[in-house]
């Protein structure tokens, strides 16, 4: 998980490490999904990283990156979801919300939650679509891999 802050903001770069911890803890109650931990991607945040070289780098089929713009009482949330080894986006999303001191875990809660919901679940999330879709006339002995 990769979020970019669109500013120099500190105020900014905080609620998006606050986003990714959040997001990257809810992602690895998915039995089905390997997560790398949020330092090991630390070393990567704010670079332009195409997904094809995390896949090589890190050995990853996916990867969730994003962006988080604040304004002085809301924030936009846009993530992806990138076939890696294709580079190949298979799933994106907006999430716009008000924004107080007083909100910001509510909001970074809510919506880590509801994009873990999107990518993660076993029954509709993009990632087992994706998945789904690539063993289609596939031979059965083939499924595996």
């Amino acid at each position: 998980m990769r979020l970019r802050v669109s500013s120099a903001d500190p105020t900014a770069a905080s609620f998006a490490d606050g986003m990714t911890d959040e997001i990257t803890s809810k992602l690895t109650r998915f039995r089905n999904l390997h997560v790398i931990a949020r330092k090991t991607m630390s070393r990567y945040k704010d670079k332009p990283v195409d997904a094809r070289d995390l896949a090589g780098d890190l050995g990853l089929t996916y990867v969730l990156e994003g962006t988080v713009r604040l304004s002085p009482d809301a924030v936009r949330i846009t993530v992806e979801l990138v076939n890696a080894k294709g580079a190949r986006q298979i799933w994106s999303d907006s999430y716009d919300r008000p924004l107080t001191a007083e909100a910001v875990i509510a909001v970074q809660d809510d919506v880590a939650a509801r994009i873990v919901s999107a990518i993660g679940t076993t029954h509709g999330g993009a990632i087992i679509q994706e998945q789904w879709k690539a063993s289609l006339g596939k031979p059965p002995k083939e499924l595996s891999s």
